[in-house]
């Protein structure tokens, strides 16, 4: 998180503490509707994916999903997930929640080996175009959410009497 962030959320903070039980729900249902808003624009979200190396880059992706031990809750998700990837059929957009979770479900795997660390290199190569708009939106979530934190929190402290 930037400098600016942080600050603008330690104002943020200090502007809650100094509301009244009534002004924080008021308050609450702003951020909920601002995170409908968010939810919604990140679930339309479409990132034109590269198409050089897509075949590659596919079969290491799945090569790592198919690496994942999950619950049973998460098997068709995860299903439908690797079939997104397939290495014949290149897809000219992905989504944002695909993106995403393929991003952080890799991102919590650990590499062995020369053949995965360069499959990772040449995954975080092709995803590079797609970075900055991905962080925007993410971003966004993240930013709605802090800011819905810190009313709750303020919420748990807060009294009737203040």
């Amino acid at each position: 998180m930037s400098l600016d962030k942080q600050k603008e959320l330690d104002e943020f903070k200090k502007k809650c503490q100094s509301m009244t039980r009534a002004e924080l729900e008021e308050l609450e249902q702003e951020y909920i509707k601002k995170a409908d808003e968010v939810d919604k624009e990140t679930a339309e979200a479409m990132f034109e994916l590269p198409t050089e190396n897509y075949k590659n880059v596919a079969a290491g992706i799945r090569m790592f999903l198919n690496k994942q031990t999950i619950q049973w809750q998460y098997t068709l998700g995860m299903k439908v997930l690797y079939e997104y990837w397939n290495p014949d059929v290149q897809p000219k957009e992905i989504n944002y929640p695909t993106l995403d979770s393929t991003l952080r479900t890799i991102g919590e795997l650990q590499f062995t080996g020369y053949d995965e660390w360069c499959a990772v290199v040449d995954i975080n190569k092709f995803m590079e175009p797609l970075r900055d708009k991905y962080v925007e939106v993410t971003e966004k979530v993240y930013d709605v959410a802090a800011h819905h934190n810190i009313i709750m929190d303020e919420l748990k402290l807060n009294t009737p009497m203040k």
